[in-house]
């Protein structure tokens, strides 16, 4: 597909596709991705996870910030640097918005899976009842980028179809007739 210029755009974003992504990619950043309730020991532990810091009203560590959490928490937040992708493509006329939405789900539902699977796993191959987590996940993100793509719907791509200027071979018209040609024309 062919990228659309943004004065051409169908959309009135009140800031430009680079600068939503920037914001989009900020909020990401320090927006909370979910919350984990689990029992321990008699009582119940509560973190709060992001992927720049950590909160938990513990009082051994109830508020951590750690550079080296964009790297441990990749898994976490990944697609959710796809999700703001996919609205910036989205805006430039090179996804769909049903696309991006699906996205956006994808990228909510995969920490929770992510940070579900070790649990999963002992709870499977190990004899001792676990007390798996409670995992809430918190779409903020999500949320703000479906209200940008419905409160300013992008323009929808063109297909490959729409796309191609030309007409196909059995569309056009013959100018001339094939000539009428003979074995004896052809051999000598």
């Amino acid at each position: 597909m062919h990228p659309v210029d943004e004065p051409t755009l169908e959309h009135d974003l009140p800031v430009s596709r680079q600068t939503m992504a920037g914001i989009l990619s900020v909020v990401m950043l320090v927006s909370p991705i979910f919350v984990v309730l689990q029992a321990q020991m008699g009582h119940l532990l509560l973190v709060v996870y992001a992927p720049t810091w950590m909160f938990s009203p513990s009082p051994y560590m109830p508020f951590y910030i750690s550079p080296f959490s964009l790297l441990t928490n990749f898994p976490l937040y990944g697609f959710k640097i796809v999700f703001v992708y996919f609205i910036y493509k989205c805006y430039s006329a090179d996804k769909t918005k049903k696309t991006t939405i699906r996205i956006g789900i994808l990228s909510e539902i995969t920490p929770v899976l992510i940070f579900m699977l070790p649990y999963l796993i002992i709870a499977l191959i190990s004899p001792y009842p676990a007390s798996p987590p409670f995992v809430i996940p918190l779409p903020i993100l999500f949320i703000l980028g479906y209200v940008i793509l419905k409160k300013w719907p992008p323009p929808e791509p063109a297909t490959w179809i729409e796309s191609d200027t030309e007409q196909m071979w059995w569309d056009r018209e013959e100018s001339e007739p094939p000539s009428e040609s003979k074995d004896e024309d052809i051999w000598p």
